[in-house]
């Protein structure tokens, strides 16, 4: 297991942010749905991304890497009966409604903390579609037996929108026209990066503006794209929290017309009372007198651990409200975010469903990122301000989505 030791200090730099995972991982699923050949930069890839890589592949497309970049074709072989998808929720959720287009069983499955994700709402959904499905209990693996072939379908949406992002892909290849109801809608701005992504290789989806029906039309042939991804929204909120906590850091590669859920942290920064620039393709950041904040963050729920460590600093209380999703996150998010900041001295605890903490001054200490990544950051970030020096065991983690964070971290730290 890696310790990161992080000492208190200030920040200043310009950072690349790393490829956005969200839009990879949907562009590597719909490369596998698509006849001929895809190309895809994919950098550094993280393991989320090469976890989707893989799925792709025993999904049964041709993958060819080489360097930084990837070439897929779609139907290039039969599917594999196991799927394995890593640590990936996205990925494996997508893959059952993939997987829900074959005749053949495929059995979706990954290591023990993916295990751990429910699974119940594609069996209900899958189900009712005509196909045969079975999960573990509600939980992954999940073994799935088409062909879906399309209808009016009804998904519970009250955890995730990564199976409705599934659908979407999957429906637009059956025979009939769709439409989905959903009911609730959480994380919506990612279920419309999905419909954007389908729409550039030749689907037609269209949604109500109250955005719980959804119609597909069925009977497409997707054609293949160059993807040149952007810039990762979810990432880069951690090195701009950074700075409003103690510096300066521009971050650059981040689109300003991005459908990335996760901008939103721009304007949370605003309200919080750092200094924010944004250009078409850069975020700067710096330090100013913070003040606290209430923010709904039902549909950005990666934006809490980055917003908890920022508030650790907001003199006075700040709700994080709708917070009862990160229960079910690589780890349960709330109960990880409350136990690792206690132990750097931070008031923090959930009221009401909401995460409720009164700023202080952090205490040095040891904690644990709980093998989760975000987590990890989190606590990285918030111990730039500390007294004294945090060291964070099980920082490896961090590969699920940002591999290179620490090294960019303290790439820009200062005396």
């Amino acid at each position: 297991m890696s310790v990161e030791t992080i000492h208190p200090a200030y920040v200043k730099g310009v950072i690349k942010a790393p490829l956005s995972k969200s839009v990879l991982q949907r562009a590597i699923m719909l490369a596998a749905l698509t006849e001929g050949e895809t190309k895809i930069s994919i950098g550094n890839p993280c393991d989320d991304v090469a976890s989707a890589l893989e799925a792709a592949s025993q999904l049964g497309a041709a993958v060819e890497i080489n360097g930084e970049k990837v070439s897929i074709k779609g139907f290039a072989n039969p599917p594999h009966s196991l799927v394995y998808c890593g640590k990936s929720a996205l990925c494996a959720r997508v893959a059952s409604i993939v997987a829900s287009l074959y005749k053949t069983p495929i059995t979706i499955s990954g290591d023990k903390q993916l295990c751990s994700r429910p699974a119940f709402m594609i069996e209900e959904a899958l189900s009712k579609a005509g196909c045969n499905v079975k999960s573990t209990g509600g939980y992954f693996p999940i073994t799935v037996c088409g062909p879906l072939r399309g209808g009016t379908i009804t998904l519970d949406c009250s955890l995730t929108s990564q199976h409705l992002s599934g659908f979407l892909m999957a429906l637009p290849l059956c025979s009939e026209d769709s439409e989905v109801h959903v009911e609730p809608l959480f994380s919506a701005p990612y279920a419309r990066l999905t419909q954007k992504m389908v729409a550039e290789r030749g689907g037609n989806i269209y949604v109500e503006d109250s955005l719980r029906i959804w119609r597909i039309s069925g009977g497409c042939k997707f054609h293949p794209v160059e993807v040149m991804p952007e810039g990762d929204w979810s990432g880069a909120s951690f090195l701009l929290c950074a700075a409003a906590l103690k510096g300066e850091i521009t971050v650059t590669g981040l689109r300003s017309d991005t459908f990335q859920g996760d901008k939103e942290i721009v304007e949370v920064l605003k309200i919080a009372g750092a200094s924010v620039e944004c250009e078409d393709s850069s975020v700067s950041v710096r330090r100013n007198t913070l003040r606290p904040f209430v923010f709904d963050a039902a549909d950005f729920p990666d934006l809490v651990p980055p917003l908890v460590a920022l508030a650790s600093s907001c003199k006075g209380e700040s709700v994080l409200i709708g917070v009862s999703r990160l229960a079910y996150k690589e780890s349960n998010r709330i109960k990880a975010l409350i136990e690792e900041f206690l132990k750097l001295g931070i008031d923090i605890h959930e009221r009401d469903g909401n995460l409720v903490i009164k700023g202080g001054i952090a205490r040095g200490g040891e904690v644990s990122s709980r093998g989760d990544h975000r987590i990890a950051m989190a606590l990285a970030i918030a111990a730039l301000r500390a007294k004294g020096s945090v060291k964070i065991t099980g920082s490896e983690c961090v590969s699920k989505s940002y591999p290179s964070f620490f090294g960019d971290l303290r790439s820009c730290l200062t005396v």
